[in-house]
């Protein structure tokens, strides 16, 4: 609202609001959020209910709001999936902030990311790194 106000947007808007489950998305909504559902011009989304087991998206948050015993599951997921570089990336940081007390080898054996790495894609974007530094 605070992004409507100030910059006054000419086109049409849209919302979304992310929750993880729908036992935490509000139950008693003011009037004007009524106003805003009546209107789909605020969407909620329940990230439990997404499924799509080939989006790499959705694994990705499903392993950021997951308890960490349910982590291993998705990674083997994961590595179903054709990833980039960014994307193993990504993931391991992800696993670096749910594991705070692992490193980053112990998060790597733990998960075999390994496996995620030896992808054609990731030595190559690896050796681009370098030479841009």
């Amino acid at each position: 609202m605070l992004y409507l106000n100030q910059y006054k947007p000419q086109n049409d808007w849209k919302a979304v609001a992310l929750f993880a489950d729908r036992a935490i998305a509000p139950q008693k909504l003011t009037i004007f959020q009524q106003e805003l559902m009546a209107n789909n011009r605020l969407i909620p989304i329940y990230l439990n209910e997404l499924q799509d087991p080939d989006s790499v998206a959705i694994a990705i948050i499903q392993l950021i709001t997951c308890p960490a015993k349910d982590a291993p599951q998705i990674i083997e997921n994961l590595k179903q999936q054709k990833l980039d570089a960014d994307i193993i990336k990504l993931v391991e940081t992800v696993l670096l902030a749910k594991f705070k007390d692992l490193s980053r080898e112990e998060i790597e054996a733990m998960f075999l990311l390994s496996d995620l790495k030896d992808t054609r894609v990731y030595p190559e974007y690896t050796k681009m790194l370098c030479k841009k530094v």
